[in-house]
C-alpha cells in the first residue's frame, strides 16, 4: 500500500507535527509513506522520520496512490494541507473539533477572501454567524 500522508512536521511549533513524526514510521513498517511537508521556513528543513520519504506539496501527483491523508489543526500551520485537500479527494483527519482559527487566517488575516469567509459563517450559523 503506497500512501501520502499530508502534515506539519517539528520544528513546526505544532502538536500535530510532533504527532506525525511519531507515528508516521509505524505506520511505514506497513506501507510505503510518501509525507508532503513544506520548509518550516527559508533556511530550515523538516527532518524526515525514519523510513519516510519528505515531499514537497507542491509536487503532489495523486495518481499511484492508494490513499491520501490530510492532517489537519486549527493554525496557520496547516493551511497547505487545506490547500491540498481542496484539490484532491482523500481522508481528512481532524485533530480539532473547529477550525475557525485556520480559516479566518486564510481569507480575512491573509486578506485573501472575506466575503467567501463571511459565507461560509452564514452557511453554518445563519445570519446570526455574521454579526
Amino acid at each position: 500500500m503506497r500512501l501520502a500522508w499530508f502534515s506539519p512536521l517539528p520544528p513546526t511549533p505544532s502538536g500535530i507535527a510532533d504527532y506525525s513524526f511519531e507515528l508516521v514510521p509505524l505506520v511505514a513498517e506497513n506501507a510505503e509513506v510518501d509525507l508532503f511537508c513544506p520548509r518550516p521556513s527559508r533556511f530550515r528543513k523538516a527532518s524526515a522520520p525514519p523510513g519516510v520519504t519528505l515531499l514537497d506539496p507542491r509536487a503532489f501527483e495523486a495518481a499511484g496512490y492508494d490513499a491520501v491523508l490530510y492532517h489537519l489543526g486549527n493554525n496557520p500551520y496547516h493551511e497547505f494541507v487545506y490547500e491540498a485537500a481542496l484539490r484532491h479527494p482523500g481522508i481528512a483527519v481532524f485533530h480539532d473539533f473547529v477550525m475557525h482559527h485556520l480559516l479566518a487566517h486564510m481569507l480575512v488575516e491573509a486578506g485573501r477572501d472575506e466575503s467567501r469567509y463571511e459565507g461560509l459563517l452564514r452557511a453554518e450559523h445563519g445570519p446570526a454567524g455574521t454579526r
